[in-house]
C-alpha cells in the first residue's frame, strides 16, 4: 500500500509534537511506515525529554543567562545541589537518561519485544513522551511483561532524575524519604488498586490482569506518556470520569513542578 506524504503542515506537527515530548500523531499506518521514519519520530521525542534540560544548564550559564532555574522548573528539583557546577549536573543527569533507555531497551527485550521496538518504546517512555511502532500501541503486543516493564519505566522517567544521582551518592533512603517521590508512587499505587477493583468487580476481569490494565494506563496518563493497552472509555462512567480527573491531576503535577 503506497503511504501518505505528510503536507509541510503535518511535518511540522510531528516534530514539535515530538520535541514536546507531547505525543500526539497525525500520522496512521505507522505498522507500515518505515524502520527509518519510525526511529526518526522516537529519536526526535528521546531528545525532546532530554534537550531542553541539558542544553539549559549547559550553555545559558556560559551566556551568563543562567540555567539551574530551568533545570529546576523542568525536573521538578527542589532539593540542594548534587553537583558543584552545572556542567557536572548536566553530564550526570545525561547519564541518568541514557542508563534508564539502555535498561529499559534491554528489559523490553528480554519481555519479547523485538530490538527494533525496544528501541523506539524505550525512548518513548523514558521520555514520558508515548509514540509507538504500531496504531494500536503497546495493545499490539498482548504481552502483560512488555506491559510491566514499560509502567516501571514511564515510572522512572517522571521522577526527577536529580534524585537518581542522589540514589547512587547517599543510597536509598534519602531517595524514597523525597515527599515527591514518595507521594507520587502511593497515589499511582493508591488510584490503581481502587480503579483495579471496581474493574473487577463491575466487568468480571479477573484481578491479575484487571490491576495490571488500571495501572498501566493510570501511569500512562499521569506521566502524559500516552501509551495505550486497552481502551478505558470501555471500562464504564465511573472510570472514564476518574481519567477525565487523572488528567487534571496531571496539570497540577506540572504546574508545582
Amino acid at each position: 500500500m503506497r503511504l501518505r506524504v505528510l503536507s509541510p503542515t503535518d511535518a511540522y506537527f510531528e516534530a514539535m509534537s515530538a520535541l514536546t515530548t507531547t505525543g500526539s500523531t497525525v500520522i496512521t499506518g505507522l505498522d507500515r511506515l518505515p524502520p527509518g521514519l519510525l526511529l526518526w519520530r522516537s529519536l526526535l521525542q528521546w531528545l525532546g525529554g532530554i534537550g531542553i534540560i541539558g542544553m539549559g544548564i549547559a550553555i545559558l550559564p556560559f551566556l551568563r543567562v543562567g540555567g539551574m532555574q530551568l533545570f529546576r522548573s523542568e525536573s521538578s528539583d527542589r532539593s540542594d545541589k548534587v553537583a558543584p557546577r552545572a556542567s557536572d549536573l548536566a553530564i550526570a543527569v545525561t547519564w541518568v537518561y541514557l542508563t534508564l533507555t539502555v535498561a529499559c531497551i534491554g528489559a523490553l527485550t528480554l519481555a519479547g519485544m523485538s530490538w527494533f521496538d525496544a528501541i523506539n518504546h524505550a525512548m518513548a517512555a523514558v521520555s514520558t513522551g508515548g509514540f509507538s511502532t504500531r496504531d494500536a500501541s503497546i495493545a499490539g503486543w498482548e504481552n502483560a511483561a512488555i506491559e510491566w516493564v514499560l509502567v516501571v519505566f514511564m515510572m522512572l522517567g517522571g521522577m526527577p532524575f536529580v534524585r537518581f544521582i542522589s540514589l547512587v551518592q547517599k543510597g536509598l533512603t534519602p531517595f524514597w524519604a523525597d515527599s515527591q517521590i514518595f507521594w507520587y508512587v502511593s497515589f499511582l499505587a493508591a488510584v490503581s488498586v481502587v480503579l483495579s477493583v471496581w474493574l473487577s468487580w463491575t466487568q468480571d476481569i479477573p484481578w491479575l490482569e484487571a490491576i495490571r490494565l488500571t495501572t498501566f494506563n493510570v501511569v500512562s496518563v499521569v506521566t502524559t506518556t500516552g501509551f495505550a493497552s486497552a481502551d478505558y472509555t470501555l471500562w464504564g462512567p465511573m472510570v472514564v470520569v476518574a481519567f477525565f480527573l487523572l488528567t487534571f491531576v496531571v496539570r497540577l503535577r506540572h504546574k508545582n513542578c
